[in-house]
């Protein structure tokens, strides 16, 4: 009988090389980031999404039925993609991301999307944002009207707290936007979009890759007929 084994030997009763849980949790972490990685690549082959939006009263309604006249489905913009007087704006804000869904039902259309929830897109989708702005004299009338409305003793004074205010926070939206590799964007001002419709339209028309047609949209260019003062805050 052999009473001694070798002393490179390993013996049958040795411990269990131990369980690493990091180790674990590394291979996890790869196969979640590569599932992820599939699912961008498959989102690169579908059409974009484009998204319509920019500051209250900007005329976001209007250019989302020219563009659907144009020749660009319009997609039936979703409750929890609209933030009214009614809803909270943390609440809406924090459902967003659950219930986007139905972003899997708008690629290749048109949408209408609240300029306070782009960031909370979901990046795995890629995005053609027309954002819509409008001058700080503009946004005090705007306000200053639906504060008169609303019974306000003084409305210039809170109505040029409140634009400058919405000025500031579309500043700091933008500059993010224009940080996004998943998201193309394209500043249009109201007051041109309004005054100089052909030159606006032929902007868009380049940035869509001219997929609509320019004389249908121009014959929807009626400012009256989609007001957005009934949705103070879209």
């Amino acid at each position: 009988m052999n009473s001694g084994a070798g002393a490179g030997s390993v013996s049958l009763f040795e411990a269990p090389v131990k369980w690493n849980p990091c180790k674990y949790e590394c291979r996890i972490l790869v196969r979640v980031c590569m599932l992820r990685i599939l699912k961008w690549l498959r989102k690169q082959d579908e059409p974009m999404i484009t998204v319509v939006s920019g500051m209250p009263d900007s005329g976001k309604r209007l250019l989302l039925n020219v563009l659907s006249v144009g020749g660009l489905p319009k997609y039936d913009t979703p409750p929890d993609a609209v933030i009214d007087l009614a809803t909270p704006r943390s609440a809406v804000a924090d459902n967003f991301p659950k219930k986007s869904v139905w972003l899997n039902q708008s690629n290749g259309k048109a949408i209408l999307i609240d300029y306070t929830l782009l960031g909370s897109l979901d990046p795995l989708f890629r995005y053609r944002v027309i954002y819509l702005e409008k001058s700080i004299d503009e946004l005090i009338r705007y306000h200053s009207e639906l504060l008169v409305e609303q019974g306000s003793r003084t409305p210039a004074a809170s109505a040029r707290m409140i634009a400058n205010s919405v000025h500031l926070r579309s500043a700091r939206i933008k500059n993010w936007l224009v940080k996004q590799p998943n998201m193309e964007h394209l500043f249009l001002n109201r007051g041109e979009l309004l005054a100089s419709p052909v030159a606006q339209l032929k902007r868009i028309r380049v940035f869509l890759g001219e997929s609509v047609d320019m004389h249908k949209m121009l014959t929807a260019m009626d400012p009256h007929i989609y007001s957005e003062t009934a949705s103070p805050m879209l």
